[in-house]
């Protein structure tokens, strides 16, 4: 209400115009804190094998921790993030039927 008076008593402007430019600044503020964070979008989406062995067949070295920027790079064409492809590759050392499945994935791909 302190704005709309802002409005009146400063600018001496008329009642439509006051309307008017509240209205777009409300608009404005409406549709700002309805647009979505793309951000989080990136960190909640979960990555898939098959995404992996994609970003994978793009790296010299599957170790993320070899050359990060590239890792980076490649994984954000994915929608993905660094941090999402180390978890993914740290999990797949740590499991071994990850590790199974990972090979028989490269057997397919190398043997059509």
């Amino acid at each position: 209400m302190r704005f709309i008076n802002y409005l009146s008593v400063e600018t001496h402007l008329s009642v439509e115009t006051q309307c008017i430019v509240s209205l777009l600044i409300f608009s404005l503020l409406l549709f700002g804190c309805s647009l979505p964070n793309t951000a989080d979008t990136t960190a909640n989406k979960t990555m898939t094998l098959k995404d992996y062995l994609k970003i994978e067949s793009q790296l010299d070295n599957p170790d993320p921790e070899f050359d990060p920027v590239k890792v980076e790079t490649v994984a954000s064409k994915y929608g993905y993030t660094y941090r999402q492809y180390k978890d993914f590759y740290d999990s797949i050392q740590r499991d071994i039927k990850m590790k199974d499945k990972l090979g028989e994935s490269f057997k397919r791909r190398d043997n059509p």
